[in-house]
C-alpha cells in the first residue's frame, strides 16, 4: 500500500498543506515541463495521492486502512509457524488400529483380519 503522505512530502497531520504541496509537485513533474523518464509516473502518483487526501471522507478511510495495513505488516513479521511434525515411520498396519470390515454373504459385517492384525502388532 502506498504512503500518500510521503508521496506529497507531508506529515500525517497536514491539512491545508495538501493542496499547496500538490500544486508545487504537479508543476515540477508535469510531463509537459519535465522530460525525465520517470516524471510521468511520478506525476500520476502525485495525482493519485491528491485525489485520496483532498476529500475528508476518503482521507479518513485511507488513514484507517493504512493504519490496519501497517499493523498487519508488523504482526506478520513477528509470527512464526509451528514446527512441522516428523514423517511417519513404520508401516500402515501399525498406524491404523481400526479393523477392516467387509460384507459376507448376507450375514452382516465381519472383521476379516482383526485377530491376525492384532497378533502382528502385539508381537505374537
Amino acid at each position: 500500500m502506498k504512503d500518500y503522505y510521503t508521496i506529497l512530502g507531508l506529515s500525517k497531520s497536514a491539512t491545508g498543506d495538501i493542496k499547496k504541496s500538490f500544486r508545487s509537485l504537479a508543476l515540477k513533474f508535469h510531463p509537459d515541463k519535465n522530460k525525465n523518464p520517470g516524471a510521468e509516473n511520478r506525476f500520476k502518483e502525485i495525482n493519485e495521492a491528491h485525489e485520496i487526501l483532498r476529500g475528508e471522507n476518503s482521507r479518513k478511510t485511507y488513514d484507517y486502512d493504512y493504519r490496519n495495513y501497517k499493523n498487519n505488516q508488523q504482526n506478520s513479521q513477528t509470527y512464526s509457524a509451528p514446527p512441522k511434525a516428523p514423517p511417519h515411520q513404520g508401516n500402515d498396519q501399525q498406524r491404523h488400529s481400526t479393523p477392516t470390515w467387509t460384507e459376507t454373504e448376507g450375514r452382516g459385517p465381519k472383521s476379516t483380519n482383526y485377530r491376525q492384525r492384532n497378533a502382528e502388532t502385539n508381537g505374537q
